[in-house]
């Protein structure tokens, strides 16, 4: 073999449009000088066709194939040549693209597939004008499909979006359905340590709701919980205090609604009043308080005391009694009422029974 003799010739290439299309041979010295040539004639190097040396290795690369590169490509060194055929096989659609309906906020994704990966040059096109990757538009391939995702889509993301690459092109329509709150979140007061609910009904099933306090996003944790399930949203706050008393609002896309939590301390606001009876008679305790159905706790001298035949507890609304049946000596003591924070005490007195006789009065 001569001088600059070709040691490894060129092998015959196929590719898909568009993909890249690399002619490889290798010559004996490194350092001698060929030519590329296409049909006979002087490759016509650019942006799109390029060659490298690389020691004994002589390449040619076209980036980005189209249908008229196909031909027979020869490399040329002293009076050694070796030749190989170019093929480039059109790339077609094994699945096209499909019209979307989503509703407000919601993502909306456009896939295709094609017959060969690898391609090059695809473009995503809006109502005419190419899209670019950005917070709203993500396009991506994975081996012979492509996507492109629409995000937290609204009504000016409707329209036309088309796949195109070479002369291959699909369209689609993106449709995108306006969200509605039917049912608002409304004011809610709650007692301190008590719980307090915020609910509200949407539209469409599964759609994402940002809960917020005084302007700040709320995050789910010990005291707050965030539930959803299809159009209902709900918003529970645990053991409230103070703090949580303000303005709460439900944000869905551009739409808002709000309303305030009040926290109220539960208080007595009609004491208890001392009594005396006599015994066998029945005794009664009574008070107020300032809210409706609360739970609440009666003491005998700090002791708790249990329903039973001699102890009757009694709600109504606000009122709560207490009734002591075939009072005797032993029940005479302090009783406590206990409603939250709140506490009032007030004394039992059991007189003896006084019998009153023809002759005169004479006490047991």
């Amino acid at each position: 073999m001569c001088w600059g003799a070709i040691t490894v010739p060129l092998q015959d290439v196929t590719v898909a449009e568009s993909q890249t299309a690399a002619l490889e041979c290798e010559v004996a010295n490194a350092s001698a000088e060929g030519s590329w040539l296409r049909e006979g004639q002087p490759v016509d190097f650019n942006d799109n066709v390029t060659s490298e040396t690389k020691g004994c290795v002589r390449r040619l690369l076209i980036f980005i194939t189209r249908p008229q590169d196909v031909g027979e490509y020869s490399y040329q060194v002293s009076s050694s040549k070796t030749s190989a055929t170019l093929r480039v096989e059109a790339v077609k659609m094994k699945k096209t693209l499909k019209n979307q309906t989503v509703t407000e906020t919601q993502d909306s994704v456009f896939s295709l597939e094609l017959t060969h990966s690898g391609v090059k040059g695809s473009q995503w096109i809006r109502n005419g004008v190419e899209l670019q990757n950005s917070d709203k538009f993500q396009m991506f391939s994975e081996g012979t499909v492509h996507t492109l995702r629409v995000k937290s889509c609204s009504t000016q993301d409707e329209g036309v979006y088309s796949f195109k690459l070479g002369k291959l092109s699909a369209n689609a329509r993106l449709n995108v359905e306006t969200i509605k709150i039917v049912k608002k979140i409304k004011d809610v007061t709650s007692l301190l340590d008590g719980t307090a609910s915020f609910e509200l009904s949407l539209s469409h099933d599964d759609i994402p709701v940002r809960w917020t306090f005084n302007g700040s996003e709320l995050k789910s944790s010990e005291k707050i919980q965030i539930l959803s399930e299809r159009k209902a949203h709900k918003l529970v706050l645990q053991n409230v205090d103070q703090s949580l008393a303000g303005e709460y609002s439900a944000v869905v896309g551009h739409l808002q609604c709000s309303a305030t939590l009040t926290v109220e301390a539960l208080r007595v606001t009609k004491p208890l009043k001392s009594v005396s009876v006599p015994e066998t008679h029945t005794a009664s305790f009574e008070c107020e308080v300032s809210h409706f159905n609360v739970p609440s706790t009666w003491l005998k001298d700090g002791v708790v005391i249990e329903m039973s035949d001699k102890f009757r507890i009694v709600v109504q609304g606000k009122l709560h009694q207490l009734k002591i049946t075939n009072t005797s000596r032993e029940d005479a003591a302090e009783y406590t009422f206990v409603c939250g924070n709140d506490r009032v005490s007030a004394k039992l007195t059991v007189t003896r029974k006084t019998l009153i006789q023809s002759k005169g009065i004479n006490r047991v």
